[in-house]
């Protein structure tokens, strides 16, 4: 992939992700909850599904890696957004937005945890940094609020 267009592809995944957490508040107003996480991962699914089939990324598949795929869509997708939506009607976009880029360095420790990560290494854990620090001062001043915070809010976000 030439330059430009890895560039281009890096701009437009940082807009679709960073535009999610408002319009997960927007989402509402048509639907509760659940029922738009559901409508959002089945759209991404059946998008993503759609293409990796055009580009015919199945037939790499083995039958061991679609266990690996459902089980993955499952926690990782259909119960963790569903907490995502739940928890974003107790606290803003921010704050939800910011407990979401937690996610790479939990999920680095549970492999770890479970045997499946060896190494967490220097360009990895850097990596996992600067990308939180740069999510958390994108949001700090929408994060600073008059009232003090709720103890549980925070968790309702996972």
């Amino acid at each position: 992939m030439p330059p430009v267009r890895k560039i281009l592809a890096f701009v437009l995944l940082c807009f679709l992700w960073g535009v999610s957490w408002p319009l997960i508040k927007v989402s509402y107003l048509a639907a509760p909850p659940l029922m738009a996480a559901a409508l959002r991962i089945t759209g991404a699914g059946l998008i993503l599904g759609g293409a990796g089939l055009a580009l015919r990324m199945h037939q790499r598949l083995r039958p061991r890696d679609w266990g690996l795929l459902l089980l993955t869509g499952l926690l990782s997708f259909t119960i963790g957004y569903g907490f995502v939506y739940l928890g974003e009607q107790k606290v803003s976009a921010a704050l939800a937005a910011v407990l979401f880029a937690t996610y790479p360095a939990a999920t680095v420790l549970f492999a770890r945890l479970h045997g499946l990560e060896r190494r967490l290494g220097p360009a990895r854990a850097a990596g996992i940094a600067v990308s939180f620090t740069g999510i958390l001062l994108l949001f700090l001043d929408k994060l600073q609020s008059p009232r003090p915070p709720r103890t549980a809010t925070p968790f309702c976000a996972f």
